[in-house]
């Protein structure tokens, strides 16, 4: 079937799978869904899966509301290796013996103590960081790497869960929880941690567990949707308000009207919710996402519309 508009309009958590790019995800819910109008919020690498914000239909407009979260991961971290990409994506560029304290869960806790807090952090030489126009990891390819400057971000937690040991090398391999901020390379940290510890090391896994509030239990797998489809949706949907940092407001018959035509709206007594401790209101309709308002004295101003509305509006 030729892909078009399917009359869904909502936010899923997909549950991306190892091994292809979140683009390839896009495409995949395309052709099952037949819907050309899917967007994701926080790319994930081929090396890793796990949490995929994805609106489909009206809800790609949601998606830049919606990149700005925390976000959660299981990392595996392999001693003795550096490559080119931070990850086992690339090719080895740098080897070395690794210590024997690396072994030690102590020593590891220590470290990563070193990596919790604000941190400047220097992005993979591979990444989609921009430049003049010039994305950075096109820059390697043609032989001209950019020269990227650090970045603060912030690592709420590092805990070390494990080590364990590769089966054909014997080189020690840390499994780290992370929380940090928006725009933290996990794969820079596995990097720095190996420089920290006197040796190299690289990313060989990595699963995100939760992109805010959303976990891994809110996922659905695309081979659930292959199977069920449309059925499948219905009760996975996500309440917009669960991604989205916005108070909610109660419109009107009338209203609608309005916002088809993107004017403001006077705020009517009692039917806006100041719970959210945000300038941004979602406006709802008989339990659908219709618009995203900035607040601004007694007036809604128009930010973004969605008039066939965003369903999984729940209370």
């Amino acid at each position: 079937m030729k892909r078009g508009q399917s009359g869904i309009n909502c936010l899923i958590a997909l549950h991306k799978p190892k091994g292809i790019t979140s683009h390839d995800c896009i495409n995949a819910l395309r052709n099952i869904l037949h819907e050309r109008r899917i967007g994701h919020a926080g790319t994930l690498d081929p090396l890793a899966d796990g949490v995929l914000l994805i609106g489909i239909g009206q809800a790609t407009r949601l998606l830049s509301y919606i990149v700005g979260h925390d976000k959660s991961y299981e990392a595996s971290i392999t001693f003795g290796q550096q490559t080119t990409t931070d990850d086992t994506e690339g090719d080895i560029c740098s080897s070395s013996l690794v210590p024997a304290c690396v072994e030690d869960a102590s020593y590891a806790q220590r470290v990563l103590r070193h990596f919790t807090g604000q941190i400047q952090q220097v992005p993979p030489a591979y990444s989609a960081i921009s430049l003049g126009g010039i994305r950075a990891y096109n820059a390697v390819r043609q032989g001209t790497p950019l020269d990227l400057s650090p970045r603060s971000v912030c690592v709420y937690k590092a805990e070390l869960s494990d080590i364990t040991f590769d089966p054909s090398t014997h080189v020690p391999i840390w499994h780290v929880h992370f929380c940090v901020s928006k725009g933290t390379y996990i794969r820079s940290l596995a990097r720095d941690i190996g420089l920290y510890a006197q040796t190299h090391a690289h990313l060989s896994a990595l699963e995100r567990s939760s992109s805010g509030s959303i976990t891994i239990a809110d996922c659905i797998t695309l081979d659930e949707l292959k199977k069920e489809s449309l059925s499948s949706l219905t009760n996975r949907m996500l309440n917009p308000f669960d991604v989205i940092d916005a108070a909610h407001y109660m419109l009107g018959d009338t209203d609608l009207v309005d916002m088809s035509y993107g004017r403001s709206l006077t705020i009517r007594k009692n039917c806006l919710n100041d719970c959210a401790n945000s300038q941004l209101v979602g406006c709802v309709y008989q339990n659908k996402l219709y618009g995203i308002y900035e607040r601004k004295d007694d007036k809604l101003i128009c930010r973004t519309n969605m008039l066939n509305g965003v369903s999984g509006v729940t209370w």
